[in-house]
């Protein structure tokens, strides 16, 4: 016969039954109670917390199984560890809001401050963000150009000796043009910050609404660099014409060439030399040529250079932080190593007014060349070039050179005609001298001749008597 059960097991098998399902609801209850709080956490945090915490802080959830075999001491165990965990989510939640703080406030202080922006780790502009690549390059393709960079050389700025500009008179046409900061401002430099700052400039410089618009990355920190700062640093106004994009109102290139050199040839096609040129214009493309313009062109003067010395010949308004900021950036752009790098004093000075804390002493490897000064051929073209539009005058110097050339032979000639008159004169008379010497050597050979005729004269006739004497 088949076992019949037990009435008091059936009732504790129910009993059992009845509490783990009472369990089973209060765990579920819990759960959700985790599951709100949750979300409702990561809600507050969604903006303070970094993309990666987000996806780590998903919604955290309890498994129960409702299996009747599950005894109640591992429920129990269950919904002890799903309090720890919202435990540790509120903490982190705390120190990401406390360091998101720390961060925004410590950006706004250095904007407020004046210098350059400290490395973040993301700069958000939309969706999109400016991720630095290293400390010393905002992203690999900076670092190759800054591998490229390293054969070329750079064509630093020089000083002017403000005493000699000022003893030619000419301070004044500085002075008036508000140019007088640009002479004084070369400094030493590290090549290596140069080219760092060269290969680090990007495209997205000149984009409005760039988060690199008039910017530039330079060991870890983002430093400004604009049309409107370079004219701050070297105290030139600030007119929002260029000033180089075309002639003025009403003027040709024979009214430049007539400017510059005081007349017009037009076999020259404007290509004007540097020796054509008046004094004040070549007292500005001396200066032009190596802190405006740099090259080292030395025959024929730029077609920029050139526009440049006419508008400050017209007293035109000219941008020169536009124009010089311009300038750099086609260099950085140009990446042939024939090119110079030029301006380095001028960036390194923008750098270190920003942050002096990115360069060390010891960097600084390049000194200041020796300063400036109006020569002599300079100073000539002040006295003639006033005068040489007339070919005339040109041909009378080309003849009083010739003339001059003509004196000087003739001059020599004479000196040697003197030198053979002198020689001349010097044996004639040693021929004069030698001709008498020989006459009184004749003369004292006929005394003596006749003396000594006398004395044998005598001789005889005294031999003679005694011989008469004898023979007597």
């Amino acid at each position: 016969m088949p076992a019949v059960p037990n009435q008091e097991e059936n009732t504790e098998s129910t009993e059992q039954v009845e509490l783990e399902q009472e369990i089973g609801k209060e765990t579920l209850s819990e759960e959700r109670t985790v599951t709100e709080t949750g979300e409702a956490t990561q809600e507050e945090t969604g903006k303070g917390a970094d993309p990666e915490s987000q996806s780590h802080e998903g919604r955290v959830t309890t498994s129960v199984s409702s299996d009747n075999s599950d005894s109640p001491l591992i429920t129990l165990k269950q919904k002890s560890k799903a309090k720890k965990a919202l435990k540790k989510r509120k903490a982190t939640s705390h120190s990401v809001k406390g360091i998101s703080r720390k961060t925004s406030r410590t950006a706004q202080g250095v904007s407020t401050g004046g210098t350059s922006q400290p490395l973040m780790s993301t700069t958000e502009s939309g969706d999109k963000s400016v991720k630095p690549f290293s400390e010393k390059f905002l992203s690999s393709e900076t670092k190759k150009r800054f591998d490229k960079f390293k054969g070329v050389e750079v064509i630093a700025e020089r000083n002017v000796n403000v005493m000699d500009f000022r003893k030619h008179g000419i301070c004044d046409l500085f002075e008036e043009r508000q140019l007088t900061g640009t002479l004084t401002y070369a400094c030493s430099f590290s090549k290596v910050l140069v080219r760092e700052f060269y290969a680090n400039l990007t495209p997205a410089t000149e984009v409005s609404g760039d988060p690199m618009y008039h910017k530039a990355y330079v060991r870890g920190r983002f430093v400004e660099f604009s049309p409107g700062i370079i004219n701050r640093l070297l105290g030139t106004p600030e007119n929002l014409d260029q000033g180089l994009a075309a002639f003025p109102v009403g003027a040709t290139l024979e009214d430049m060439e007539v400017a510059l050199t005081g007349e017009y040839v037009a076999e020259r096609n404007g290509k004007m030399c540097i020796s054509d040129l008046k004094f004040e214009s070549r007292v500005l493309q001396l200066v032009g040529k190596t802190n405006w313009l740099p090259t080292r062109r030395s025959d024929v003067i730029q077609d920029e250079l050139a526009m440049l010395i006419f508008k400050l010949l017209r007293k035109e308004e000219i941008n020169l932080g536009c124009i010089v900021y311009n300038h750099i950036l086609s260099r950085a752009a140009d990446l042939r190593v024939r090119f110079l790098l030029p301006y380095p004093c001028l960036i390194q000075s923008l750098i270190v007014r920003q942050s002096p804390e990115i360069l060390a002493d010891s960097e600084v490897t390049e000194v200041v060349q020796r300063p400036l000064t109006i020569e002599t051929r300079i100073q000539q073209a002040r006295l003639s070039k006033a005068q040489l539009s007339s070919r005339t005058f040109t041909q009378l110097l080309k003849h009083d050179r010739i003339l001059l050339q003509v004196e000087q032979s003739l001059r020599r000639n004479v000196r040697l005609l003197s030198q053979i008159r002198a020689q001349q004169h010097a044996l004639r008379a040693e021929f004069q001298r030698g001709e008498s010497a020989t006459a009184s050597n004749k003369g004292k050979e006929k005394v003596v001749e006749e003396h000594s005729d006398g004395e044998d004269d005598d001789v005889r006739k005294n031999s003679e008597e005694e011989e008469e004497r004898l023979s007597e």
